[in-house]
């Protein structure tokens, strides 16, 4: 097989992961604010509803992006994945914060928060929770 066989072979495997991760994380942010709403309707205070939410987003987030966006959900993996999105907690707080210098429009900062964080959640599962050494 010549190197643009290969090099075709990874993009292609590359694309549909990056799909595959679009489709399940969007699936994991429902479950997480589907779980928000249901505690506040219990009537849950709203930090112990986001707190419960945000946790058990994550554990369902280790299923769901293991199994079927990087073909693995070893229990061992868990510690690198709640670390990686405690990470990325922080980093959306800062950075969310550090966008108002340019607009205090919350929805676009938010959005453009999630669109970055969302990028990084897909590179370091790939490249440091998921790495292939990792999970054979």
């Amino acid at each position: 097989m010549s190197r643009f066989d290969w090099t075709e072979i990874i993009l292609h495997k590359l694309k549909r992961e990056l799909l595959t991760f679009i489709i399940v994380g969007s699936i994991n942010t429902m479950f997480g604010y589907g779980l928000f709403c249901l505690f506040i309707y219990l009537g849950l205070n709203h930090l112990i509803a986001i707190t419960l939410s945000y946790c058990c987003g994550v554990l369902f987030s280790f299923q769901t992006i293991g199994r079927f966006v990087f073909h693995s959900h070893h229990p061992r993996l868990i510690i690198k994945f709640v670390t990686l999105y405690a990470g990325l907690y922080l980093f959306n707080v800062i950075f969310l914060e550090s966008l108002k210098v340019f607009s205090h429009n919350w929805y676009l900062n938010g959005l453009i928060t999630t669109i970055v964080a969302a990028g990084l959640s897909f590179t370091l599962n790939k490249l440091w929770v998921f790495r292939k050494e990792d999970i054979a």
